[in-house]
C-alpha cells in the first residue's frame, strides 16, 4: 500500500484490502477510508496526531486528511476506501467535516456483522456497500460528533501525486518543483512540514513500499524489482529496505511467503 492522491476515474469506486503489518508514508486522497483492525496494533498518524488502534477498533479517515500507517510489532487490518460520491445526500459533510473522535471500539455484534459482510461482499453490489459503510457510520453518529476540518496543503497533495507517477524515474526535488511550477526551496519546506522528512527520504520510503507489494505478490527477481521501483542499484535497494523493514528484501519475501502458506493451511 503506498501513497496516492487522485481518485479512481469511477466516481462510485470501492476498494477493500486485507493487509498484514501495514506500513505507508503520508498520503491523502478523495475517498472516505475506514480502517478496521482485526488483530494486533496499528499506529496511525492523522492530522499531526498519533493514534494506536487495537483489535476490534475502527478509524474513520475523511477525504483530504493526511495520514500514514505503521505497525509496531504485528497487525492485521481491513482497509476500505469508498468514494464520497456514493453518499450524495451527505457529500458536503464528508468533504468539510471529520469525527471529533476518529477511533471507536466496535461492539461485538456490529463487528461480527461487518466482518461477515466483508468476507462475502461483491464490490459491484451497491446495496451491500451501503450496508457495510452505514453500519460503520452509524457507530460515529451514535458515539461522537463531527467538526470542521481543514483541507491539506494543495501543493503537498500535488507533490504526492507527482511522486506516485514518477517514483520509478531518477527524480529530484528540483525536477518536481519544475514540473509543478514552484520554487524548489519552497517545495522542500512544504515537504518537510507535511511529511516530517525530506523528499529523498520520502521517495525512498515510497519506492520501498511499492517493492514490498511486488515481493509479496510476484516472483519477479529482486534485482528487477529494485530497478523497477527506481533504485539505482541492488546495493542501494538493500540498504534502504533494511533500514525501513529491518530485514533484506530476500528475507522479507521469504517471511511473507511463509505467512501466506501458513494462513492457507
Amino acid at each position: 500500500m503506498f501513497p496516492y492522491y487522485k481518485d479512481n476515474e469511477n466516481e462510485f469506486s470501492f476498494q477493500m484490502q486485507r493487509l498484514r503489518n501495514v506500513k505507508c508514508s503520508s498520503n491523502c486522497h478523495f475517498a472516505i477510508e475506514a480502517v478496521i483492525v482485526l488483530d494486533g496494533l496499528l499506529t496511525v498518524k492523522l492530522d499531526d496526531r498519533i493514534y494506536n488502534i487495537s483489535s476490534n477498533e475502527v478509524m474513520l479517515i475523511m477525504p483530504y486528511q493526511i495520514h500514514s500507517f505503521a505497525t509496531p510489532t504485528e497487525s492485521e487490518s481491513i482497509i476500505l476506501n469508498i468514494s464520497k460520491d456514493i453518499f450524495p445526500d451527505n457529500k458536503m459533510i464528508y468533504e468539510t467535516e471529520k469525527p471529533a473522535e476518529p477511533v471507536l471500539k466496535i461492539p461485538k455484534f456490529d463487528f461480527l456483522y461487518i466482518t461477515e459482510h466483508l468476507n462475502t461482499i461483491d464490490v459491484n453490489d451497491i446495496v451491500s456497500l451501503y450496508c457495510v459503510f452505514y453500519a460503520i457510520f452509524n457507530l460515529y453518529f451514535k458515539n461522537t460528533y463531527f467538526v470542521h476540518k481543514e483541507g491539506p496543503n494543495d501543493l503537498y497533495g500535488r507533490a504526492i501525486d507527482y511522486t506516485s507517477r514518477h517514483f520509478g524515474e531518477n527524480i529530484t526535488i528540483k525536477d518536481m518543483a519544475k514540473a509543478l511550477h514552484v520554487n524548489h526551496v519552497y517545495l522542500s519546506r512544504v515537504f518537510n512540514m507535511y511529511s516530517d522528512t525530506n523528499f529523498r527520504t520520502f521517495l525512498n520510503g515510497f519506492r520501498a513500499e511499492r517493492a514490498t507489494t511486488l515481493l509479496k505478490n510476484t516472483d519477479t527477481r529482486i534485482t528487477e524489482i529494485a530497478y523497477e521501483c527506481g533504485f539505482c542499484s541492488l546495493r542501494n535497494f538493500n540498504r534502504v529496505f533494511k533500514h525501513l523493514y529491518y530485514c533484506t528484501p530476500k528475507e522479507y519475501r521469504s517471511k511473507e511467503k511463509k505467512a501466506i502458506n501458513k494462513s492457507i493451511k
